[in-house]
């Protein structure tokens, strides 16, 4: 059930893989509808404290709530990072940041959605691995039409390799391998699963198809064709269209 059992504490929630490699698994809430967001939860500062962040493969920032923030929501899971409370926390340059998304107003998805903050390095967690330094925007402001901020606040980015993304730091500092993936899939304590550094083949049933990464940036690939199939059955109509461009792989 949401917000009961290990799910909201930390690393009793994440499992080391039992096989090849350095992975972990860690459970992930949300869903496509109505969050329209998967999440899970990060340890950070010291002493280290849960906070719960979007996964966002389209991004490469660490942004969560930050104390009196404008804006952003204060209900179980949340809580706000206040950087005198921990003793590793110092201000990262330039010392502020705004950032802006497109799909996040889900009843006008070309509207702009912004929060904005300070700036500061800590120590960091993710599923059970680390901790690592990272530079991360607390929020002090949120626009209102944030709908996948209406649940958690917080997002954490995969993709770049600055100082700001939680995933690639790991990898830098040879605590996990850089693969990740995650299993979209509802169930009694969770609505799915992360896994940091590896593959949990339990979560799959077919070879897994690997494909060059197309990306400039943002992790992509090249589509060739897109099939349509009607909802008639054998007697549906299948309309299918060129493509052959890169598409964004943004979750």
């Amino acid at each position: 059930t949401r917000g009961e059992g290990p799910f909201f504490y930390g690393v009793h929630a994440s499992q080391k893989l039992q096989q090849p490699g350095n992975g972990s698994d860690v459970p992930t809430g949300g869903a496509v509808w109505p969050t329209a967001i998967y999440w899970t939860m990060v340890e950070i500062g010291t002493p280290p404290l849960l906070f719960p962040v979007a996964i966002d493969s389209g991004s490469g920032d660490l942004d969560v709530g930050g104390a009196n923030c404008d804006g952003c929501v204060h209900g179980n899971p949340n809580r706000p990072y206040d950087h005198e409370q921990s003793s590793t926390s110092s201000p990262a340059f330039p010392y502020e940041f705004s950032n802006s998304y497109q799909t996040c107003d889900l009843q006008d998805p070309t509207a702009v959605c912004t929060i904005s903050g300070q700036l500061y390095k800590d120590q960091v967690s993710l599923a059970g691995l680390g901790p690592v330094e990272v530079t991360l925007g607390s929020i002090e402001k949120q626009t209102t039409n944030f709908d996948q901020f209406k649940e958690i606040d917080g997002v954490m980015g995969f993709t770049g390799g600055e100082s700001k993304n939680v995933f690639a730091s790991l990898v830098s500092g040879g605590a996990c391998d850089n693969v990740w993936s995650i299993c979209m899939n509802q169930g009694n304590t969770s609505n799915g699963t992360l896994t940091v550094g590896g593959v949990d083949h339990r979560l799959h049933v077919d070879d897994i198809q690997y494909v060059p990464d197309a990306g400039l940036g943002f992790h992509s690939v090249k589509v060739e064709a897109l099939q349509i199939v009607g909802a008639g059955g054998a007697n549906s109509t299948t309309a299918s269209v060129s493509v052959d461009e890169a598409a964004i792989l943004d979750t």
